[in-house]
């Protein structure tokens, strides 16, 4: 469109534009296909002739269909605190005390948000010892069915049950996020997942990851503090399993039907790009979040998160994305250097079983299974039992030129700004 506007011809032959428009410079193959015009001038007669105006108009259109939406959980979204802090057991009433016959107190604990409490007992006797944790409300009364458990993170999961049970009213019906688990963990916050959508395009694509339509391209972030203590977003996941799909099983054209038995997808803009989309996007929410630095992870996150060594992990994270940045950096005077964020690398393995809630399995033993009821709770408890090591990311700063042009101009759709 700023092309077209800058152009010197106000009006020519269909045969003019067309050979005028496929030789336009700084205007990329995707951009003109999406526009629409070489599709419509074709159309006509080589000698009919059109104004500038008139292609204007027409482009507007398609690229209509093109526009972006971008989501995340609501903010207003209310969640109980998972945050615990240790207490003397001297605060304990009598009346309470006076119920732990034959039993020593390890230690307490308490969830600051509520004020319950999870009380830890030895009990020794003829056939051995053994250890349970008691729960109570915040007047100190058991909560009912009375019930002792054995292990600390069953205490914990019931009582942040009961919190986000008594505060349910206040809690968004929006999705929540989904994928936590496969993302770095450590001293980590406001974990967020990003859902960019084609809402008006013509063709519809059934996205199997968040069950949205026409979900062109997914980020997952999160705020941290490097090992210097200096705060970056870190952009952990970009992907499109849109185009990775048509990549692997090819496209198919606006207003045709895939061939019987093909698994073939949609034809759709921002096919050799949508990293560079990605990219964009990412420092857009930055912004946002008052960040300056975004940091991206490399291909040995995802094959050791995932377990394999995929050839297309090393292309876009190791190449594509800071091959985006190092040019983007290069125009706008951005810094963009290596920085280390601390992790725990979990041992275990987390997954969500309908009707169950989330199986804890322990590394290496496949019968050894927990079944904990809250996600932030599990999350809690991989992170804890992880491996303490760093992680090498890769740190783009933005400048505050390129920060006033994205606060001035947005996102733009094809191409840099």
């Amino acid at each position: 469109m700023e092309w077209l506007h800058k152009l010197n011809m106000r009006s020519a032959p269909a045969s003019q534009w067309m050979a005028t428009i496929s030789a336009a410079k700084g205007v990329r193959e995707d951009e003109i296909d999406k526009s629409g015009l070489l599709q419509f001038l074709l159309e006509f007669n080589a000698a009919h002739k059109f104004t500038k105006k008139e292609l204007l108009n027409i482009a507007e259109y398609r690229f209509a269909a093109c526009q972006l939406t971008l989501r995340t959980e609501r903010l207003t979204t209310y969640r109980p605190a998972l945050q615990s802090a240790a207490f003397s057991s001297e605060t304990i009433p009598q009346k309470v005390l006076d119920t732990f016959t034959d039993a020593e107190i390890v230690n307490c604990h308490k969830l600051e948000s509520f004020n319950y409490k999870l009380v830890r007992l030895k009990f020794t006797g003829m056939f051995g010892c053994g250890e349970s944790w008691v729960v109570f409300d915040e007047n100190w009364q058991r909560f009912k069915p009375y019930k002792d458990y054995i292990h600390a993170v069953d205490a914990i999961d019931f009582l942040y049950t009961v919190a986000a049970d008594r505060f349910s009213a206040f809690s968004s019906n929006s999705p929540r996020n989904h994928y936590e688990r496969y993302s770095l963990l450590g001293k980590n916050s406001s974990y967020k997942e990003w859902v960019v959508c084609l809402p008006d395009w013509p063709e519809t694509y059934e996205n199997t990851h968040f069950y949205l339509k026409n979900l062109v391209l997914h980020i997952r972030t999160s705020e941290w503090k490097d090992t210097k203590d200096q705060p970056l977003l870190l952009i952990d996941e970009i992907q499109s399993d849109w185009h990775a799909l048509g990549r692997d099983n090819g496209y198919y054209d606006q207003g045709t039907l895939s061939d019987e038995g093909s698994n073939a997808v949609p034809e759709a803009p921002f096919k050799k790009e949508w990293h560079e989309l990605g990219i964009k996007l990412a420092i857009w929410i930055a912004l946002q979040s008052g960040h300056r630095r975004v940091a991206f992870t490399n291909s040995n996150v995802h094959q050791s998160r995932y377990g394999k060594d995929l050839e297309g992990f090393r292309l876009l994270y190791d190449q594509l994305i800071p091959k985006a940045l190092a040019k983007l950096a290069a125009r706008f005077d951005c810094s963009l250097e290596s920085a280390k964020i601390a992790v725990s690398q979990p041992t275990d393995t987390l997954r969500y079983q309908n009707g169950t809630g989330w199986e804890l399995r322990k590394q290496g033993k496949d019968e050894d299974i927990q079944i904990i009821k809250n996600q932030v709770v599990a999350m809690r408890y991989l992170e804890s039992r992880g491996q303490n090591k760093s992680v090498e990311v890769l740190v783009f700063e933005i400048s505050p030129a390129l920060a006033e042009l994205v606060r001035n101009k947005g996102v733009p759709l094809f191409g840099w700004w």
